[in-house]
């Protein structure tokens, strides 16, 4: 009787602690799997430094809002510091003064209520100069393990001139974001309403990138116009101004966003368009063609409740 029990007492023990190491085990696995999923996601995310170029200037009716509304996008997701250089108002041809600005209260705003005190904004029809020297500062920094992310948000005048000089080492970690063949055509030298007879021809665009700087790499994204741009008017927008969205801090950064997406200094038609910030969605989450519900869900990470 003796032996018998002391046979099931090593039995059951051997039991338990097989059960504890499969326990064990699937704990580790378990480990393994969220660690390795959370790798997944995070790939997802582009973590080069990037650069913002816009017009504003003349005739686009996205740029107001896209500005501030890429800006917010940085600061929800917490990237802020990746964020080297914005050059605006680059359309060199004709510019609008009032278009221009009202381009600077944009980015009045993204540095007082959207985080971006920081970063270093250019006026690029004004200071032309000193934008190229910081645009090339970030090229000269980059190579294959530095990486620069470029969204070309506007005519690619800025773009061709900071890449002069540069090295086909540091083109290889250069990525061109687009959206749009309005963009990726835009020349500045045709005439018509919006460009009058005697606008200064950029003659500079995608195709002349191409041509000109190998080791690129280009992506088009999916046209933003589809779910942030020309269809949209201010009531569209309205969750920017649902109190119950936000918190303290955020009503405020929210309000000033608000304004700006739907201002009428630029689209006497009442659109509110912001098509140009799919392109920092995609940066930024890799995801195309984001709808304004994408964008609300990433901007309560930051400023909601």
């Amino acid at each position: 009787m003796r032996k018998q029990q002391i046979k099931v007492g090593a039995f059951l023990l051997s039991m338990g602690l097989a059960l504890t190491f499969a326990c064990q085990n699937q704990e580790e696995l378990a480990s393994s799997s969220t660690t390795n999923n959370s790798r997944v996601a995070a790939s997802l995310v582009d973590d080069n430094r990037v650069v913002f170029c816009h017009d504003g200037n003349l005739h686009d009716t996205d740029d107001l809002g896209a500005l501030p509304m890429g800006i917010a996008l940085m600061e929800a997701a917490g990237k802020m510091s990746k964020l080297v250089h914005v050059d605006y108002n680059n359309h060199i041809g004709c510019s609008n003064s009032g278009y221009a600005s009202a381009m600077k209260k944009s980015v009045d705003i993204s540095k007082s209520d959207l985080g971006a005190g920081s970063v270093l904004f250019y006026d690029y029809k004004s200071d032309a100069a000193n934008a190229d020297v910081n645009f090339k500062k970030a090229i000269s920094e980059t190579s294959i393990t530095n990486k620069l992310t470029i969204i070309a948000a506007g005519p690619y005048h800025s773009i061709y001139q900071a890449l002069s000089g540069s090295t086909s080492t540091q083109r290889k970690g250069i990525t061109i974001i687009s959206h749009d063949p309005w963009n990726s055509k835009h020349d500045c030298g045709k005439v018509d309403d919006d460009h009058p007879a005697g606008c200064k021809k950029t003659s500079k665009t995608w195709t002349d990138i191409k041509n000109d700087y190998s080791g690129i790499t280009f992506k088009e994204v999916a046209n933003g116009n589809t779910k942030l741009g020309n269809n949209l008017n201010p009531s569209s927008w309205s969750a920017l101004t649902n109190a119950s969205n936000w918190s303290a801090t955020g009503k405020i950064a929210m309000k000033a966003l608000y304004d700006r997406v739907t201002t009428n200094e630029h689209n006497g038609n009442g659109q509110s368009d912001v098509s140009d910030a799919t392109m920092v969605y995609y940066y930024l989450h890799g995801v195309e063609n984001a709808s304004i519900n994408n964008v609300v869900t990433k901007l309560k990470l930051k400023w909601g409740k």
